[in-house]
């Protein structure tokens, strides 16, 4: 009797400790769990260290950019800011290279926003937008024996834009006066053989010959310094600056554009040139990547079915911080802008759209085509700026 007694006993005593032993444990894991879960736990900690280090990095990376930047001007005398070239003669007035880097020709904007991602319009001199380009060979066809330019000059070029660099957009090769293509000359009697000294060539071979090697030198120049400048504003009287877009109107037609974008630059060691479709097209993905619709405009346009104060009728190119992006103005609507590539036998194309489109059809990456001689109120241009390679 007294053996079975006890062991009731030390069943009673082993279920205790039992219950007692998971209570603690539940205790233990309740304090465990919180210690990792809550705002001071382990987890919580890992995550901010994580941001710290990754943070750490990013100013790390940061900070060899500017030591390697500041190395290489002392040993070339070259400028580089966040490793974009400022060219000679040219000062970084604000923004950054993800955002758009801003330069001017003139001093008194040196750094007026340095450092800032949004640079303010008033400024004195031309100004230009830094367009990196990180992989410009898909830009671009090569054809090492050389593909006929159209008409009898003889010229060929070893370069050529490539189709479908932007979706929907198809090109031929030069030569081809089917549709568009770049670069080429147009060989309907009337225009770039009657034109060609307006936009300042010395004949229409020469004209060929020029447009070849500056296609040319513009693409080397790409693939040397991964970018370009692109003019802030669309081209106005005094440059690259706030004003009145300068269209086809008033004896200004596509060859005067093209001579006046000639004219631009202020040192030798850049040139400044009619944008062209290859340029376009990488300021389209560039600006697409940045979060801007390319396919739809209505939100950073100058277009009748935006309800920003002042749409549906021509502005000053400037007029709306609402219609700039990356820093670029205008770039998606208020004036269409001529190219330097060709169309069929008689056209020169012009993108974007204008102040009386509908932004969701005539889109920052609209493709057309147009008389070059003809007056068009609506279609004016944007020169860029490159480094000669």
């Amino acid at each position: 009797m007294k053996t079975k007694i006890k062991n009731k006993q030390e069943r009673g005593i082993t279920l205790i400790a039992l219950v007692v032993t998971i209570v603690v444990l539940l205790i233990l894991a309740g304090v465990s769990i919180s210690l990792v879960l809550n705002n001071n736990g382990v987890i919580s900690k890992s995550k901010e260290a994580r941001n710290q280090y990754a943070e750490a990095q990013i100013n790390e990376e940061k900070q060899l950019e500017e030591t390697s930047d500041w190395i290489e001007e002392t040993a070339t005398g070259v400028m580089k800011i966040d490793g974009v070239v400022i060219p000679e003669g040219y000062y970084y007035v604000g923004g950054t290279k993800a955002k758009g880097m801003v330069i001017s020709d003139n001093p008194n904007d040196n750094e007026l926003d340095k450092g800032k991602e949004d640079v303010r319009r008033d400024l004195a001199g031309n100004q230009w937008v830094w367009v990196p380009v990180e992989t410009p060979s898909s830009l671009y066809t090569t054809v090492a024996a050389g593909q006929s330019l159209s008409g009898s000059t003889g010229m060929t070029t070893t370069k050529y834009t490539s189709s479908a660099i932007i979706s929907g957009i198809i090109r031929v090769k030069p030569g081809d006066t089917s549709w568009y293509r770049e670069p080429d000359i147009l060989i309907y009697s009337g225009y770039d053989d009657l034109n060609y000294a307006r936009a300042g060539f010395s004949s229409l071979t020469n004209m060929a010959e020029t447009i070849v090697s500056e296609c040319d030198e513009m693409i080397r120049s790409l693939e040397k310094y991964k970018g370009f400048y692109i003019g802030r504003y669309e081209l106005t009287a005094n440059g690259e600056k706030t004003g009145a877009t300068q269209t086809c109107e008033n004896g200004v037609n596509w060859y005067t554009l093209y001579k006046n974008c000639t004219t631009l630059a202020t040192e030798s060691k850049v040139k400044t040139r009619m944008i062209w479709g290859l340029q376009w097209d990488a300021t389209c993905n560039w600006l697409d990547n940045s979060g801007y619709s390319i396919t739809d405009s209505r939100t950073w346009g100058n277009h009748k079915n935006n309800t920003v104060d002042g749409h549906g009728s021509k502005q000053n190119t400037g007029f709306s911080e609402k219609w700039k992006a990356n820093n670029i103005y205008d770039f998606a609507g208020n004036c269409r802008e001529f190219t330097q590539e060709a169309g069929y036998t008689k056209s020169r194309v012009f993108r974007g759209s204008d102040y009386d489109s509908v932004g969701s059809f005539s889109t920052a990456s609209f493709h057309n085509g147009g008389d070059p001689t003809n007056p068009y109120s609506s279609i004016g241009t944007r020169p860029t700026l490159y480094l000669i390679p």
